[in-house]
């Protein structure tokens, strides 16, 4: 739903209820006229503080509202160096991502600051209260059963640990 009518793809933003709880969220119901005329909406649930807001509705919650889990992660890289004659050495070393396997669910790769994914309609759900993101459901082997909005968990990979060994000769 493109509530800013700006023809793009991308999510909009949504109405803040400072009085909301929590990461709740909303989608919303259109109020019509005798001819049927969209003048307004009214929220499905009034306590959310996150409310879906209807097209051509001035959104009132500002960017980045809306906190990513933290990222708790630690690489480590250890290498070694063989010198074989006056010219030549040889490096062995491995690599480790993640080495403490913390879950990061982020966008992108944890260990990149520069790596930002595209946002996938699937990474734009967790973020729009609709009635599809608030009502249980199951994304491959886990079960949310009060939908995926605000649950990263559902969207995004949790980005395990990896290991890598190099060699390099050096001449």
């Amino acid at each position: 739903q493109d509530s800013n009518l700006n023809l793009d793809n991308a999510g909009d933003r949504v109405m803040f209820n400072a009085a909301g709880v929590g990461n709740r969220g909303s989608d919303v119901t259109a109020i019509t006229n005798q001819s049927d005329d969209v003048v307004g909406y009214y929220a499905n649930d009034p306590t959310a503080r996150w409310v879906r807001a209807g097209v051509g509705v001035f959104a009132t919650a500002r960017r980045s509202v809306f906190a990513s889990p933290a990222i708790n992660n630690l690489d480590l890289g250890v290498s070694k160096g063989v010198k074989l004659g006056e010219r030549v050495e040889f490096r062995f070393g491995v690599l480790a991502v993640n080495v403490l396997n913390h879950p990061q669910y982020t966008t992108g790769f944890a260990s990149q600051a520069d790596s930002v994914s595209a946002a996938s309609s699937g990474q734009r759900n967790v973020l729009e209260p609709k009635a599809s993101t608030l009502a249980s459901q199951n994304q491959g082997a886990n079960f949310f059963p009060n939908g995926i909005f605000g649950n990263f968990k559902a969207a995004f990979g949790s980005n395990a640990r990896s290991v890598a060994l190099n060699a390099k000769v050096t001449f």
